[in-house]
């Protein structure tokens, strides 16, 4: 005679997992999705670093400019100036470049905008901070000295 009831499945066998398969089965999915989501981390890390703006040499330059004035205190940035050009820094022409810069507040960011048909070695800044912002021209002399540097009035932010 023949037995014709089923018999009890046991794990892992007839296509049913043992435990211990189901948990190993289940991690392979975790590890999964950390590595993507590191992938996608690591993929918008070096999008910012590539295409997010960076300041260049004179943006910096003209920014520690801009904070020495409204600071009074040109000494920071006196290397960067030209010999002619530093024996216009009288107390009184600085203090009175800080009274207009002042208002600006702290520089928050200096941004390059210059025309590609401005004259050689002269630069444009669009200079943002806390409270307003302002136009800047950089002049450099053929020894990448600062020859001259003005700026327009502070815009007050609108907000």
């Amino acid at each position: 005679m023949r037995n014709i009831t089923p018999s009890t499945p046991q794990p892992g066998r007839a296509g049913q997992p043992s435990p211990r398969q189901t948990a190993t089965a289940a991690r392979p999915n975790v590890v999964r999705i950390a590595v993507v989501v590191i992938a996608l981390m690591i993929v918008f890390a070096l999008g910012r670093m590539l295409f997010g703006h960076h300041e260049n040499t004179y943006e910096k330059r003209a920014g520690a400019i801009t904070t020495a004035i409204q600071n009074n205190d040109m000494s920071p940035v006196e290397k960067d100036f030209n010999a002619e050009t530093r024996t216009r820094f009288s107390r009184l022409a600085v203090a009175h470049a800080s009274d207009i810069l002042t208002p600006l507040g702290k520089v928050k960011t200096v941004k390059e905008t210059t025309p590609s048909d401005a004259p050689a070695r002269t630069h444009f800044f669009d200079v943002a901070g806390e409270r307003g912002s302002v136009r800047e021209r950089m002049v450099l002399d053929p020894d990448g000295k600062v020859f001259s540097f003005d700026y327009k009035a502070v815009v007050p932010n609108t907000k």
